[in-house]
């Protein structure tokens, strides 16, 4: 019902500013947050705590997802202009991340992966930029699949279409929502 909720675990103090909220993808009552300060948590609904805490200790996170297929890992993202970067956690090991993206040469705002294809991860951020990276390869050189054209404002989320994961919709704070096709098409 909409009018019941569920807090999830006891009240911080002092409480973070969340920053972003996903879903796990394999696992209906397990949920992930970021928060400014760094800290990510993942949460199980089930008993209303948090199973593990998480960060870095450099990054000012701004946004999480899940992996498609694998429940325990996840991107979570930098908003830092200084950090400008996404990391893949393992949270089996999550000591550090496993793999950190780079490439944004300012603060990132917003991600998403691609539902069908783990080798397929949008991010969006403060340099205008929308970017398609592969995170499964290892090669820093070889990770950005595509990118597409510069908005003229950040760029503050972006989204694969659920129906047809070739299309993708950024929007940028200069009021623009753009539909691209993954082949370079645009409207």
């Amino acid at each position: 019902r909409p009018d019941t909720h569920l807090t999830a675990g006891p009240k911080v103090s002092p409480p973070d500013d969340v920053s972003s909220v996903a879903w796990n993808r394999q696992v209906q009552y397990i949920l992930g947050t970021t928060a400014a300060t760094g800290r990510s948590v993942v949460w199980d609904l089930r008993s209303s705590k948090p199973i593990i805490q998480f960060s870095d200790g450099r990054s000012q996170c701004k946004a999480l997802c899940w992996h498609p297929d694998e429940a325990t890992m996840l991107a979570t993202a930098s908003e830092s202009d200084h950090h400008a970067v996404v990391q893949l956690w393992d949270l089996r090991s999550a000591s550090a991340p496993v793999k950190e993206l780079s490439g944004h040469h300012k603060g990132i705002l917003g991600m998403d992966w691609c539902p069908r294809d783990a080798s397929m991860l949008l991010t969006c951020g403060k340099d205008n930029r929308t970017v398609c990276w592969d995170p499964l390869v290892d090669d820093p050189a070889q990770q950005v699949v595509m990118e597409l054209p510069r908005a003229n404002n950040w760029v503050y989320d972006v989204k694969w279409c659920l129906r047809d994961p070739g299309l993708i919709a950024p929007c940028s704070f200069d009021g623009r929502i753009a539909v691209n096709a993954l082949t370079g098409g645009h409207t």
